[in-house]
């Protein structure tokens, strides 16, 4: 754990890889070792501007995210920790990191997605505390349209992303308390939310979001 602070990604994201599958399987290995790596575990979420590299196929140039599957690796690690190491886990710093991961790209959000519902099903108090500030992201993500609305399958992902997002909002918004804990997250159910076509998204996604 100690070569979380590497200066390779490959190496970084080797040692998330192998905590994420001791999380699952032995937790008890890193429970107490916990708390002192969390800052250098949750910082492998940032994304790294001198990691994303432009490269040139024949007459087009693409973007290259290098530090992609890391942060999409350490997502998933901290998905498995609120399961089986959450007494450990300082989540306030936690939903905080959530704020990035949730205007990533299209997979870390969706990833982000299952972790708010996670969240809200195994520390509902404590999303509750730091709710405010995901409202921001969380409101980009049901307005979000497909860069080409002329696609098909780029119009059915962002859909998809869509009803991710809002299966997490439907979860969180049945949290006992809510309305009187987090005026501001009702607020944006109702001025945004359940409003229009994607009023009727959240009724369907709804029925089915349960704590």
């Amino acid at each position: 754990m100690d070569l979380l602070g590497d200066p390779q990604i490959a190496v970084r994201k080797s040692v998330i890889l192998s905590l994420s599958s001791a999380a699952h399987q032995k937790p008890n290995l890193i429970r107490d070792t916990l708390p002192k790596y969390l800052s250098q575990i949750y910082d492998q979420t940032r994304i790294r501007p001198e990691l994303i590299k432009e490269v040139e196929l024949g007459p087009f140039k693409h973007k290259v995210d290098e530090g992609l599957e890391t942060r999409q690796a350490t997502f998933e690690c901290m998905y498995t920790m609120l399961d089986t190491c959450l007494s450990r886990l300082e989540l306030q710093e936690f939903i905080l990191k959530l704020v990035s991961g949730l205007t990533d790209e299209y997979d870390i959000q969706c990833l982000n997605h299952l972790i708010l519902i996670r969240l809200a099903k195994r520390a509902g108090s404590a999303l509750l505390a730091g709710l405010e500030q995901l409202i921001p992201p969380l409101t980009t993500c049901v307005k979000s349209t497909a860069k080409d609305a002329t696609n098909p399958e780029q119009v059915e992902r962002n859909n998809e992303l869509i009803r991710s997002g809002l299966r997490a909002i439907a979860t969180i918004n049945k949290l006992p308390d809510i309305a009187e804990t987090a005026p501001k997250f009702i607020d944006f159910i109702k001025s945004t939310v359940q409003q229009g076509d994607l009023g009727k998204m959240f009724i369907e996604v709804s029925k089915t979001a349960t704590l």
